[in-house]
């Protein structure tokens, strides 16, 4: 297996998710954000800084997540961060940073 220098795990909750997006002979797209949190102390009522991450998945991952996944939801990925550029409407060229991720696991709350 090839090993990709850019990986990274990160562990974080799930934000708002877009309805999956479906492309020719099946192929499916789901983006969605997601939140990590600073380490926090426990004596300070400080809930900590969250930062917010847009990720995008493809295929039977993109089913996965958007079937057990729902906004609040613990979420460990796998993936690694991209950017890229277009042309927006009004001429002016943007840069888009994602996480595109190859693996998920969303653990079961507790009942």
């Amino acid at each position: 297996m090839k090993e990709n220098s850019n990986a990274q795990k990160i562990t974080g909750f799930i934000g708002n998710t877009e309805p999956i997006r479906e492309y020719g002979e099946g192929k499916k797209m789901l983006r969605f954000s997601f939140g990590t949190k600073e380490n926090q102390e426990k004596e300070t009522e400080n809930p900590g800084k969250t930062t917010w991450q847009n990720a995008v998945a493809w295929g039977g991952l993109a089913q996965y997540i958007a079937d057990n996944g729902k906004k609040g939801s613990m979420v460990i990925l796998e993936g690694k961060n991209t950017s890229r550029s277009y042309e927006g409407k009004d001429g002016q060229t943007r840069t888009n940073e994602e996480f595109v991720v190859s693996s998920c696991f969303i653990p079961k709350k507790k009942e």
